[in-house]
């Protein structure tokens, strides 16, 4: 069970003693004498016969920073009213004594709870008011049956109530066999508590209504752990049981937010159905199965992971969610046969007021994590909603993150004949890795959202729906990023991640559109014209970006579909193909779709890089359209007016290795056009508005076109415009510049040009950009040149070179050493030891080469040498040290002086190590390093005497990938990790522990199963591994542990690993070896995912691997390499080591390896 460490305990003892003197404060105003009654605020206030009055006690509960004087204001407002009803002569003297006993019956001290009986007492009451006010304290851990549990009022009307609050006091409540809500209605707080359900659970675990619509204050959620072992499962909801005032017919903007997502008339949730009024901190759900059935219900059904509606504040407290972590081992999942099919990672909306698009009081949403095997939502009749976190988000968002290991899939049918609800959706499909949207109007507070992260396998939107023209939307993160408030200067969507690991982005339909983007689709709509609206955000796609329609129109974006905003600094990557197939409209782009202009747009500093095609197919036997872009498809007319200030695309760059293209049916009138920046010649008419295109650059295949008439070859497209092209304008020209293109033709050469608009506008292309300043770009010779200490090399590092070009290196002794050796690809130089200056030249060079030189200390020759002063003579002798035709020659001794035989002479010959010294060329070991002699008369010569080393072996453990990368930055899975490990075993026996998703014919299940069976890894409650999920830091340092046998750790400094936390003794043992350190700030980030090249690294030191950079320079050419890890990357050498076995030796433990083969 997932254990948050406990924080915040003083926070909620200090709320509900603030209540709680609230509370006792009112109720003494009943009990006071009556006496001499002050005006003030338009209340009455008793004052007591000692002089103290009411007025004072609000004066000392205000000392409280968290009880609002209008909070005190209205529960004294209604103080006042039961006094006056008090005031009737024989009445008054008997209520307030009762009233004076019920005060002395609630002392401040907690209600102390140690057994079932009493748990179960609390939670039967209908009457709120049994338990309001009172403070309960779990005492010990308590079990309740089945048959104990179905005893509650348990979907009686009225409902049990909770009204007090409870402190679990880190103690587990678990519920024996099947279950449901813990609390019905809760309206009190709750902290500290485990809750575990043994079996499944049939709504939601903790509640069905907490908080409760417009209470005041709002309650406190918080250090709350739930476990479910068993699913969750739907059960009937009837909305207006709760909030029928807020949500009744007829179906306007206010409750379009719940009929949009469906009615829900059945709902599984993973903590509670409704949270209005409640905040919610330190919060984890772990389902060990399901949340929803694959079972197909008639009706609006809806799964979340945690909530139905999140939150509802108000202007005096408003609401706060934060680091809650939700994690559903199988699928969040609805499946409907008639009706609306919803599935969300966290809840329809973090918010809801009397406007559909969110409450004004939701503060902050911050550090939320929903995990899932899948998400789906799967309709026969009706439309269908998959999001990896909500539908409506409100509030500063961020820092939360979606992992889904398969799939967010939305899929249904047909619409609903009979619902007239849907008259927006009806048949539709939305699958979405975030969220849907977010809007509403200000709160005077910050609501960016930034920093979070979509980490999915697939997304997948499809319906079939014909008579009702389902549309089908899919995106890795959101439909809409609205601003939509005048008062949030500051409000942006920022620094978001999306990365779709394993397979598409897909968007399918029948009779409607088809919209797939890697960011938003739909309108990124911003009122106020701030340039910083959208910026920095990034997609990455493993597989393809595709959108078909069978009838409609169908888009494909690396980015946004349509858009009317400001965009900067985002990134795309997409190693598969965008392509759009559609009968009428084809759109496809390598960034946005459709651009929508009224007074302002931008797309600047966007780089977006596409590994395979992009493609816009246009199939109808009817005239239609198709357009492909590697930046912007279309540039589209205003909806009202005219553009009527700059519109600028400037700085992006845009790589396709694959083509960009837009096919149409030649059998029609269809029109098709491709370029990097596609639009309507409305806004280049400078009566309206000015274009910019400038310093944007493309990388690509060859498109040129010889111009009729001319000798010129031009570029097509750069920005292709279409419509009446006899009446365009030019582009001003200071608005156009630094444009670039790089193309590689048939021959594989590769060329870079400036390009420059033509002028007139030419009417067959639209537009033409001729080629100026042609160079060619020459990518494939590299030369490696590195030196060792004591000398340079230059130029060094990686040098490029072109083809049959030539390449000269100087290198340099310093001062007091010669140059050694020269090493050309491995090969000895001659005639060059010695000298302290030496040239080389790579003459006319066609493939790659290394060059790599080696130092030694400059040779002096011996003598005496006299000083001055009488008869004596002092003379000094070298100790000189012999190796092959190397001498060296080791300082100047007096006879007599004790001399030390040293050992760091030479450079041992591969395979060999020193035994020692010899008075006689090739003669025994006379001297081991480290003896020592006296100096005799004259000077010393010593021979080495080399012996044969012993030779160890080690073996690869990474691969690569088929397509000759080995992925350094990329994030390692589990399986991965696993197979790493198990390629370092000597023996490969044992008794294999099998896993449900491991099937033994995957690359990955002979590792898995291996060190499972081993005790090196571990899988999850129900028996899976999830082999294609990345693997955090805290999750590989526990496997490293495991798998060196190593003693855990006990001292841990890093901010981020709490003592209570499962991974402390693994990262505490893992810092103690030396095998990984944190980051700058103190933390050591336990659930980031970590890379291959970090995985390498800390393998290598626990393993006390090294990499020979020497034999590895040598070498190259006969070694493993891989055209992503260049010879700058942080990792080369590990990544090197890890990649090709060989044998080493060592001279002594502890130092470097000197490889000597690759196996």
């Amino acid at each position: 069970m997932f254990i948050y460490k406990r924080k915040g305990e003083e926070k909620m003892k200090k709320r509900i003693l603030k209540r709680q003197l609230l509370a006792v404060a009112m109720a003494m105003a009943l009990v006071l004498p009556q006496g001499v009654y002050a005006a003030e605020d338009g209340i009455d206030l008793p004052v007591q016969e000692d002089g103290v009055s009411t007025k004072e006690i609000e004066e000392m509960v205000l000392t409280s920073d968290e009880v609002s004087k209008e909070e005190v204001l209205n529960q004294k407002a209604d103080t006042a009213g039961n006094f006056a009803a008090l005031t009737s002569a024989n009445e008054v003297t008997g209520d307030l004594l009762e009233s004076q006993k019920q005060v002395e019956k609630s002392p401040l001290s907690d209600v102390e709870i140690s057994n079932k009986e009493g748990l179960l007492e609390i939670l039967q009451y209908t009457d709120e008011t049994v338990t309001a006010g009172k403070s309960y304290v779990l005492k010990e851990d308590i079990t309740i049956t089945e048959e104990e549990y179905r005893h509650l009022t348990i979907g009686n009307d009225p409902s049990r109530v909770f009204a007090g609050t409870l402190n679990g006091n880190d103690h587990t409540i678990t519920i024996e066999g099947d279950g449901g809500p813990l609390f019905e209605v809760l309206r009190g707080s709750v902290s500290n508590l485990n809750l575990v359900f043994e079996g499944d659970v049939t709504g939601a675990p903790f509640a069905i209504d907490a908080g409760g619509e417009n209470k005041q204050p709002s309650i406190m959620l918080e250090n709350i752990n739930v476990e479910v072992q068993g699913d969750i499962l739907p059960t009937a909801h009837d909305y207006s049981k709760y909030y029928g005032s807020l949500l009744a017919p007829p179906y306007n903007y206010g409750n379009w937010y719940i009929h949009y997502g469906g009615e829900a008339k059945y709902l599984a949730t993973g903590f509670a159905w409704y949270l209005w009024g409640a905040s919610v901190e330190d919060v984890s759900v772990t389902v060990n199965g399901n949340v929803g059935t694959a079972d197909r219900i008639d009706g609006d059904t809806t799964a979340t992971g945690f909530a139905y509606f999140a939150a509802q504040g108000d202007v005096l407290d408003a609401v706060k969610y934060e680091n809650i972590f939700v994690d559903v081992t199988g699928d969040i999942q609805s499946y409907t046969g008639d009706g609306h099919a919803s599935a969300y990672g966290f809840a329809v909306g973090n918010s809801d007021s009397s406007a559909g698009f969110g409450c004004n009081t939701m503060e902050e949403f911050a550090k939320v994590t929903v995990n899932a095997e899948n998400i789906i939502a799967d309709s026969e009749q009706g439309s269908s909603s998959a999001f990896g976190m909500a539908r409506y988000l409100q509030g500063y968002t961020h820092d939360c993150e979606v992992n889904v290991a398969n799939e967010i899939k939305a899929v249904n049918k047909e619409g609903d004949a009979e619902e007239d609800v849907y008259a927006y959706s009806n048949g539709d499909a939305y699958a979405y890795g975030f969220m849907l949207n977010t809007g509403g109007w200000s709160i005077d507070d910050r609501r960016n959202f930034e920093n979070n992260t979509v980490n999915v396998g697939a997304i997948t939107a499809r319906t079939d729906s014909e008579t009702y023209a389902g549309a089908a939307f899919a995106s890795g993160f959101a439909h809409q990023m609205m601003n939509t408030a005048s008062s949030v200067p500051d409000l942006s969507y920022n620094h978001n991640k999306v990365n779709i690991t394993k397979r598409d982005i897909t968007a399918n339909a029948n009779a409607g559109g088809a919209v797939a983007a890697g960011f938003v689709t739909s309108s990124g709509r911003d009122y106020y014209n701030r340039p910083d609206h959208i910026y920095e955000n990034s997609v990455y796609v493993k597989g393809s970006i595709t959108a078909t329609s069978q009838q409609a129109d169908a888009t494909a974006a690396g980015y946004s579909y349509t858009n009317k905003t400001h965009r900067r600094d985002c990134d795309v990557t997409v190693e598969g193909d965008i392509i759009a197939e559609s009968p009428v409209q084809a759109i496809a782009a390598g960034f946005n779709g459709l651009q929508n202009i009224d007074n302002y747009y931008f797309i600047k500093n966007a780089d977006v890089k596409v590994c395979g095609d992009i493609r816009a197919i246009q199939t109808g036997d009817e005239e239609g359209i198709a357009i492909a872009a590697g930046l912007n498809a279309a540039i589209m007319k205003p909806s009202s007016g005219s553009a009527s200030t700059v519109v600028s695309f400037s700085g992006n760059k845009v790589e396709v290795d694959g083509t960009i293209s837009a096919e149409k049916n030649e059998n029609t009138s269809s029109t098709a056009y491709i370029g990097l920046i596609n639009g309507l010649n409305e806004h280049i008419d400078e009566t309206k508005g000015t274009l910019e295109i400038s310093h944007n650059q493309f990388i690509g295949q060859e498109s040129l076109i010889q111009i009729d008439g001319t000798d010129k070859e031009s570029y097509p497209g750069f920005y292709t415009l279409f419509a009446d092209v006899q009446n365009l304008k030019v582009i001003p020209a200071e608005k156009r510049t630094g444009n670039t293109i790089q193309f590689t033709d048939a021959n594989n050469r590769t060329y870079r040009s400036d390009v420059e608009l033509l002028e007139p506008i030419h009417t067959k292309y639209g537009s033409m950009w001729e080629l100026t300043k042609i160079e060619e770009v020459v990518t494939g010779h590299e030369i490696i040149a590195t030196a060792e200490e004591h000398g340079a090399i230059d130029p060094s590092g990686t040098i490029k070179v072109k083809e049959n070009a030539d390449q000269t290196f100087v290198i340099t002794s310093d001062t007091g050493y010669v140059i050694d050796k020269v090493l050309v690809d491995g090969d000895a130089e001659t005639g060059v030891a010695g000298k302290t200056t030496y040239e080389y030249t790579f003459n006319n060079v066609t493939a790659s080469h290394t060059i790599h030189a080696t130092f030694k200390e400059k040779e002096e020759s011996g003598g005496g040498s006299s000083s001055g002063g009488g008869s004596h003579t002092s003379n000094t002798y070298y100790v000189r040290y012999h190796n092959d035709d190397d001498t060296v020659n080791d300082g100047r001794f007096i006879p007599g002086e004790t001399v030390t035989v040293r050992g760091d002479i030479f450079t041992a010959p591969r395979g060999k190590v020193l035994a020692g010294w010899s008075l006689e060329e090739n003669g025994k070991v006379d001297y081991k390093v480290g003896d020592t002699f006296r100096m005799p008369g004259s000077s010393c010569d010593l021979y080495a005497v080399w012996k044969d080393a012993e030779t160890m072996t080690h073996t690869a453990y990474i691969s690569g990938y088929p397509d000759g990368t080995v992925g350094p930055d990329r994030t390692i899975t589990r399986a991965e990790a696993a197979t790493m490990f198990y390629n370092l075993l000597s023996s490969k026996n044992g008794t294999p522990r099998t896993f449900v998703d491991v099937p033994m014919n995957q690359w990955y299940a002979d590792a898995v199963t291996t060190l499972a069976g081993m005790g090196v890894i571990n899988g999850y409650p129900d028996s899976t591994f999830k082999p294609d999920a990345p693997i955090t830091r805290a999750e590989f340092v526990t496997m490293a542990m495991n798998f060196a046998k190593a003693d855990k750790g006990t001292d841990c400094s890093f901010a981020d690993v709490p003592e209570n936390m499962w991974y402390y003794s693994a990262v505490a043992g893992a810092t103690e070896n030396g095998w990984i350190s944190g980051y700058p700030d103190g933390t050591f980030g336990p659930d980031r995912y970590i890379t291959r090249a970090e995985v390498t690294s800390v393998i290598n030191r626990m393993e006390n691997r090294a990499a020979d950079m020497t034999f590895i320079v040598e070498n190259l050419k006969d070694m493993r390499t891989f055209s992503d890890l260049s010879f700058q990357h942080w990792a080369y050498g590990s990544m090197m080591e890890a990649a090709n076995g060989h044998d080493y030796t060592k001279e002594q433990e502890n130092t470097y390896e000197v490889w000597t083969e690759i196996k």
